[in-house]
């Protein structure tokens, strides 16, 4: 209820909660258009739950513009993508963005300049390309989540063949050359030729470390897709550059990379060396391809191990039935393409105690594929505002609408949610 001397009367509120049933949001119309601004006119305001109430003045504030929420958006953004460089989903294109460094030893600073602002171009540029896809599937109805290029059998075909050919490239099999329109528009220097192979790096980078959300990453991309073309444009365009940084730092210092040795006899090997590992990334996505034309295993052929977890398949449906029988139910969203998933996996999910309390009784882990598209777990990670993986919740008594768990897990983030959620709350009215 809303009470005041000099402010209408108002209509009962709407109640919105949180996942996690610590946060609720009234929205409250008056009923009557007001003839006043209400910013700083005292408000009484009492909150009835059954037999307990809580009563407290309070006096309002103007909301936020959208313009501000927009700005402040845009620095989470920028965060994201900076902290997405340091994701392990960034593993594969290690050996693309170390041959961009090492190459630049000893030489000319106009040129080190304009390959990294050309690598820069190429991320910013992928970033933009992948909001394009998503406002075009927005406008055809269709479920829009971060990476999920992946999904795609297509997508990874083309993944695979471009990577074979950077391979190609990097054991001297042929040479990316500028066009010649391009050419003449870019600055003289002996080098000119490989800004286009620089551009295409920096492109290829980001279609390959951009299948893991982020801490900040997943904040932005759900404020953007929850919003209309500019917001979606604006957000990627800041991710993009935020992931960028690295490269753009260096070209505003190119002293930081001239410094490094000049490239001789030793680049032919390390270049060698690096074509193996991005062969080695063509590989693991024809692996992936391959398992996603092939049937797609079952929860339970994925803890046929000895002493594994059993996992059951997700049902979203089947969790709060389970929590009302007192059980906690642990949600793992994860994907064969998803590295940053497979981290979690080994280093924390199921090892040590989180799997101990993982396969203990009356508990049930759940998990979820999204290796191929499913609209299921698409609209399950909308319900948390979340477009991305890796992404684990947890359910229970204490927590019977869920408890998200942050992207990159911890032991102990996951045992006091388990914990938590384990904890039956006290029957109201004492």
């Amino acid at each position: 209820f809303i009470e005041s001397d000099e402010a209408p009367s108002f209509a009962a509120p709407q109640v919105f909660f949180s996942s996690d049933r610590r946060l609720a949001t009234f929205e409250i119309e008056p009923s009557s258009p007001p003839t006043r601004s209400l910013v700083g006119v005292p408000l009484t305001v009492t909150v009835v739950d059954g037999a307990r109430s809580l009563e407290a003045k309070v006096d309002p504030v103007a909301a936020p513009s959208d313009a501000t929420s927009l700005i402040g958006m845009l620095l989470i953004a920028l965060l994201g993508g900076v902290i997405l460089n340091l994701m392990p989903c960034v593993l594969p294109v290690l050996s693309i963005k170390l041959l961009g460094i090492l190459g630049h030893g000893g030489g000319e600073r106009a040129h080190a300049r304009w390959s990294f602002i050309a690598s820069a171009a190429g991320i910013v540029a992928s970033f933009l390309a992948l909001a394009g896809v998503a406002i075009a599937l927005r406008q055809a109805g269709l479920a829009v989540g971060w990476g999920i290029q992946f999904q795609q059998p297509a997508f990874l075909a083309v993944m695979v063949l471009i990577l074979l050919l950077f391979a190609a490239n990097l054991w001297g099999g042929f040479e990316i050359n500028l066009p010649r329109w391009l050419l003449d528009r870019t600055p003289a220097g002996e080098a000119q030729p490989s800004l286009t192979g620089h551009f295409l790096s920096g492109a290829l980078a980001t279609l390959l470390a951009t299948p893991c959300s982020a801490p900040f990453l997943g904040t932005a991309i759900g404020f953007a897709l929850a919003r209309g073309p500019l917001e979606i444009v604006a957000i990627f365009a800041a991710l993009g550059i935020g992931m960028a940084a690295p490269f753009l730092l260096v070209a505003v210092w190119p002293d930081a990379v001239l410094r490094l040795p000049r490239p001789g006899r030793w680049m032919v090997r390390v270049r060698v060396a690096m074509g193996v590992a991005l062969a080695g990334t063509a590989l693991w996505l024809l692996m992936v391809l391959v398992e996603q034309i092939q049937t797609a295993p079952t929860a339970q052929d994925q803890a046929s191990a000895p002493g594994a977890i059993t996992w059951v398949p997700f049902d979203s449906a089947a969790i709060q039935p389970l929590v009302a029988e007192g059980k906690t139910v642990f949600v793992d969203v994860t994907a064969d393409w998803c590295i940053t998933c497979k981290v979690n996996k080994l280093a924390v999910v199921e090892r040590g105690e989180v799997a101990r309390r993982l396969s203990a009784p009356g508990l049930v882990a759940m998990r979820a594929d999204w290796t191929r598209p499913d609209v299921a777990i698409t609209d399950y990670l909308a319900s948390f505002g979340r477009y991305g993986i890796p992404f684990n919740a947890v359910y229970g008594p204490g927590v019977p609408d869920g408890i998200a768990l942050p992207e990159l897990l911890s032991e102990q983030s996951v045992l006091d949610a388990l914990a938590r959620a384990a904890t039956t709350p006290a029957p109201a009215g004492g």
